[in-house]
């Protein structure tokens, strides 16, 4: 069964971190979505929610295997070039 992954990253306009983790995205090479984000866009209050992290960036990694979809919750940036670094 094929599967491969890819990341999504919340983003809020204006946030250093936030540069930061899409630079990361885009030198790693992986496949990523960067949703650029006003900082009171529902779509990132939901995010932040749904994950539970109060700061931005939000970067979750979805694995797919077939059918099958499973999300992982990276964290900020900081988590994020830890996780990249490890890999």
């Amino acid at each position: 069964m094929e599967s491969y992954k890819f990341y999504t990253l919340y983003l809020a306009e204006g946030c250093p971190y936030c540069n930061f983790a899409l630079d990361l995205a885009r030198d790693s090479g992986l496949e990523y979505y960067a949703h650029l984000l006003d900082w009171e866009d529902p779509l990132l209050l939901e995010a932040k929610d749904k994950y539970n992290h109060k700061t931005v960036p939000v970067v979750v990694e979805t694995t797919v295997e077939g059918e099958a979809r499973s999300e992982r919750f990276i964290g900020g940036y900081t988590e994020f070039k830890a996780y990249l670094e490890e890999a």
